[in-house]
């Protein structure tokens, strides 16, 4: 019988391709590591974007809220100074910090009732004042009322025909068309509370008077 031969292969080792596999397998284990690492930069970038972008709508919203409140004018009780559907601006910063000046327009809702339109009418007299219409013209604290924008005589001088005591928070508002508002002389509208103005009126955005008011 013939034997069979078995033939026994031995791996043979080379240097220099056991070199290769490790640098091989070194240069992945470092590329894997490098790809692992976020770009510190690139993450820094973004987050400085989104941190702007939310600075600027916070500035801009508190910009809106502050000065760029618009409110239709309803009605003719403040012409010659405002029309009926006139759109207007309204300041809620200076209310908030300051008292409304004699002669500013304010913007309030009549009783506080949330539902009611909007009402501008003029600061005439303010917290703690005293007020009265007699002979058709209007007297604050005993002195004759100078009127900056209206001048008609006042027929009906309503629940101000006695002198009327204004409260720490009270103002008293007519409307500039004298004659055709209706306003603090009557008691369906009576003293405005502080708490019920939204704040001042101080720039048309419509209508034939565009600009700043007085």
């Amino acid at each position: 019988m013939r034997r069979r031969r078995r033939k026994i292969h031995q791996a043979s080792s080379n240097p220099f391709i056991e070199s290769r596999k490790r640098t091989g397998i070194k240069r992945s284990a470092s590329l894997r590591r490098r790809r692992s690492k976020p770009d510190v930069s690139k993450v820094r970038g973004r987050l400085l974007g989104i941190a702007e972008t939310l600075f600027a709508v916070s500035i801009g919203f508190l910009v809106v809220w502050s000065v760029g409140i618009r409110v239709d004018v309803v009605g003719e009780s403040m012409e010659p100074t405002l029309y009926d559907g006139d759109e207007v601006l309204i300041n809620r910063v200076g209310m908030t910090f300051f008292p409304a000046a004699s002669g500013s327009l304010v913007a309030f809702l009549p009783g506080g009732n949330k539902d009611a339109s909007i009402s501008i009418k003029r600061v005439i007299a303010g917290p703690n004042d005293s007020v009265r219409i007699e002979n058709g013209s209007i007297y604050v604290n005993d002195s004759l009322y100078e009127e900056g924008t209206a001048s008609d005589y006042i027929e009906e001088a309503g629940v101000a025909e006695s002198q009327i005591e204004l409260g720490a928070d009270e103002y008293f508002c007519l409307g500039d068309n004298r004659n055709n508002s209706q306003d603090s002389r009557y008691e369906s509208v009576g003293n405005i509370k502080r708490s019920d103005i939204i704040g001042t009126v101080w720039f048309e955005i419509s209508g034939s008077h565009f600009g700043f008011l007085q």
